[in-house]
């Protein structure tokens, strides 16, 4: 779940960089700047409030730290799926030997700090509803009723 909402940050956060970018570089262009439809009294209006927002663009793009954002969503979603392998190859450990042993149990709870640990790392989820979007997908593939726990 965390996985796929991270995913869907990184990718939000690239396409507001892409807007960015390219609001700054139409402004910059001189063929676009020159060209005859802002010869016009509406075409001035309309280029001045590009160069304007293309300006507070400018500014504000860097104080966002988009970047920084993108890549620390890229590493929490990376670091989500690869506890979840880390989990998957457990319970298939665990699925195989037909007993819950004491260093299946030493690995879950290294597992499950590594868990909290990440949780320490997450930013806190703007997006509810996405978030829940993503827990009823997740549920809905792996429903909890078909969870497999080992016998005593």
């Amino acid at each position: 779940m965390f996985k796929k909402y991270y995913a869907h940050k990184m990718k939000d956060y690239e396409t507001y960089s892409l807007v960015g970018d390219i609001i700054v570089a139409a402004a910059a262009s001189s063929s676009l700047t020159g060209a005859t439809i802002f010869k016009g009294y509406v075409g001035e209006k309309v280029l001045t409030a590009l160069l304007l927002i293309s300006t507070v663009t400018a500014i504000v793009k860097p104080l966002l730290k988009l970047n920084k954002k993108i890549a620390s969503a890229a590493k929490l979603q990376r670091d989500y799926l690869c506890l979840y392998q880390k989990l998957n190859r457990l319970r298939r450990d665990i699925q195989h030997s037909g007993l819950f042993l004491p260093k299946y149990e030493t690995k879950f709870n290294r597992l499950r700090d590594s868990f909290d640990r990440l949780g320490l790392r997450n930013e806190a989820v703007e997006d509810k509803k996405r978030m829940m979007k993503f827990q009823d997908e997740v549920e809905e593939q792996i429903p909890h009723t078909t969870l497999w726990l080992p016998s005593e």
